[in-house]
């Protein structure tokens, strides 16, 4: 398949899709930046991994055969991430990163029949971008969490908002510290749903964001809805999608009887543009 600009569902916000091959990626150098400073919208990474293969790995979560810190997604009933984020730490850092530890021993269990996601991740991401690209380590040495499996249950969405707004959290600190402003997110499918649970990008990005649009500083949804277009992302097992540029963002409701699978995280450049750094 060639690369191609368009959005794979409708045209109503006029965002910049890229569409290309897993195979292909070598190909596109300096992709990645084109993506995380505004140029590019969306890049579409189809055929990361099998389906089934995918399948076989939900399964075996399920089945307990894989153990993974657990942490609701609000609101309550949500969903699970599987793996911490540095979204959900509200009180010590110390241990997000030992869940962090464990969250990556995890993933490389659960990969252990084929090319581990993080090696994988580092491959997708370090290739678009033309540098390396490394898990994010910590001041002390420590490692962050290279993905979080998400699981949507039926009913349930994941808010509008944007990564760009949770900079000042001080558990992003070490973001600050090393890395350009800016916070871009990838996640690849694991198990789509039957219906719904559709990625939604905003014609909107953060440096746009105004008072109207807000509520005590995070996104006001309503207003966001009603002033802005939105590009429907709809994404097959397998396909991985990489968005930035403080793009406003939401998941739409799973359908009833159905569930939703994820896995990623999010990268940043570092400040002098030596590396990228991933993590979750």
């Amino acid at each position: 398949m060639n690369d191609r600009e368009s959005a794979p569902g409708n045209a109503a916000a006029g965002l910049v899709t890229v569409v290309i091959d897993a195979a292909d990626v070598p190909n596109h150098p300096g992709l990645l930046a084109r993506t995380h400073d505004g140029d590019v919208d969306a890049i579409i990474v189809r055929g990361v991994y099998e389906p089934a293969y995918l399948a076989g790995l939900v399964e075996r979560i399920i089945a307990g055969e894989v153990p993974f810190p657990e942490f609701p997604i609000p609101p309550a009933g949500a969903g699970l991430a599987l793996g911490g984020s540095l979204d959900l730490v509200t009180e010590s850092l110390d241990a997000h990163l030992d869940d962090a530890r464990m969250t990556r021993a995890a993933l490389r269990s659960l990969f252990a029949a084929g090319v581990d996601f993080e090696r994988r991740s580092a491959e997708i991401l370090g290739q678009l971008a033309g540098l390396p690209a490394r898990v994010l380590e910590h001041g002390d040495g420590r490692t962050y969490s290279p993905a979080t499996v998400r699981y949507l249950a039926p009913g349930a969405g994941i808010r509008m908002h944007c990564e760009d707004q949770k900079l000042a959290e001080p558990a992003k600190a070490r973001i600050a510290e090393v890395a350009r402003p800016r916070v871009s997110s990838f996640y690849m499918m694991m198990v789509p749903p039957a219906s719904g649970g559709e990625l939604l990008l905003y014609d909107l990005t953060w440096s746009e964001v105004r008072d109207e649009h807000l509520d005590r500083g995070r996104i006001r949804p309503d207003r966001v809805a009603e002033r802005h277009r939105a590009e429907r992302y709809p994404l097959g097992a397998g396909d991985m999608v990489l968005f930035g540029n403080g793009r406003v963002h939401e998941v739409t409701p799973v359908g009833p009887e159905t569930t939703r699978w994820t896995i990623g995280g999010f990268f940043v450049f570092a400040r002098d543009d030596s590396a990228v750094y991933f993590y979750s």
